[in-house]
């Protein structure tokens, strides 16, 4: 199967076929119990006791994938990073924030190299370009893949760390708010997907989301290099602004289009398109909800995204967006 044809690729709804769908998952959620109505306090509490079913060694597995990335990230700042930010002569307060992003550019790219392996390469899986194929053989005691299964416990132990990170490793930022409820948000989501056997969905989310954190980080390590020991390096000034518009185009493209469109439109339309009464009555309200909260906050970042796209264009001085808030630069020179 040639995944580059566009013969190969089923359609995208429209708007109004993904709000639509969106309303008729929910109001069979809401009422799919046989007694009637079933109140958002109830919902939860069946999640909740879904997300019981892992097992104690799965935990101690997540949790010390964590810790390692924490000390292998550890051992990287203090090994290459910041001797590489040194060597690269970058101001004194740069030589800390060099760490950071390198960190986070290997490990986005990382994950993403290996998610773009199994769902376009490896022949294995289909979600992407035909989203109906995340439910075909469902049952909440179906076997996870172990390709997927690496993501999810590289992804859900990633975003542990990144909490531990935020209060005590991390330069603290403006909206670390925002930071802080998106990574708890998505252990949710990892978390409650994986023991409802909703892994398909999941690994597409987690596919359209890490490419534009990748160029989001490199955007900022080319800013770093810019401008070091007073002399401007015009190079690095103009990979940045490349990779900024490419920043813009992956985001509106990935996260905006495509993750509605295909990830949370298979939770809804796709979803009552199957029939599958197993898997429509073990269907999730807040697994919905969440993935419409992510939704938000990418809207939300994304404005900052075309803020500062507009000021670029204006030379006038701009504030990085989402995790580069905390100090301002500037990407446009004469």
């Amino acid at each position: 199967m040639n995944i580059f044809s566009m013969d190969e690729w089923e359609s995208t709804p429209s708007l109004l076929e993904l709000i639509q769908s969106t309303y008729k998952i929910c109001h069979f959620a809401w009422y799919r119990k046989p007694e009637g109505r079933e109140t958002l306090l109830a919902s939860l509490n069946t999640d909740l006791n879904s997300m019981s079913q892992v097992t104690y060694n799965e935990v101690i597995l997540l949790v010390a994938t964590a810790v390692a990335f924490t000390i292998f990230r550890k051992i990287l700042t203090k090994c290459l990073l910041t001797p590489m930010a040194k060597w690269l002569k970058l101001d004194e307060n740069n030589v800390v924030k060099f760490p950071e992003s390198g960190w986070k550019f290997m490990i986005h790219g990382g994950l993403w190299l290996y998610t773009f392996y199994i769902l376009m390469l490896s022949g294995r899986h289909q979600f992407f370009h035909r989203p109906s194929t995340v439910w075909d053989g469902w049952s909440m005691d179906m076997e996870i893949q172990r390709d997927i299964y690496v993501i999810y416990v590289l992804e859900g132990a990633y975003y542990l760390h990144g909490l531990y990170a935020l209060f005590f490793y991390d330069l603290r930022r403006k909206d670390r708010q925002v930071m802080v409820a998106h990574h708890v948000i998505c252990v949710f989501l990892l978390w409650l997907s994986y023991v409802q056997r909703c892994h398909n969905v999941g690994i597409l989310v987690v596919f359209l989301h890490d490419v534009s954190d990748i160029l989001l980080e490199l955007v900022k390590i080319f800013v770093l290099l810019r401008s070091r020991q007073g002399i401007y390096y015009r190079v690095w000034g103009i990979l940045a602004l490349i990779f900024f518009a490419l920043l813009i185009i992956s985001w509106a493209l990935t996260r905006l289009y495509y993750y509605p469109f295909k990830a949370i439109y298979a939770t809804s339309g796709i979803l009552l398109d199957t029939s599958n009464m197993a898997v429509l009555g073990s269907c999730s309200v807040f697994m919905i909800l969440m993935l419409y909260v992510i939704f938000i906050m990418d809207l939300y970042w994304f404005g900052d995204v075309a803020l500062t796209a507009h000021q670029v264009s204006g030379r006038t001085k701009l504030h990085r967006t989402r995790e580069t808030i905390h100090y301002s630069c500037v990407i446009w020179q004469n």
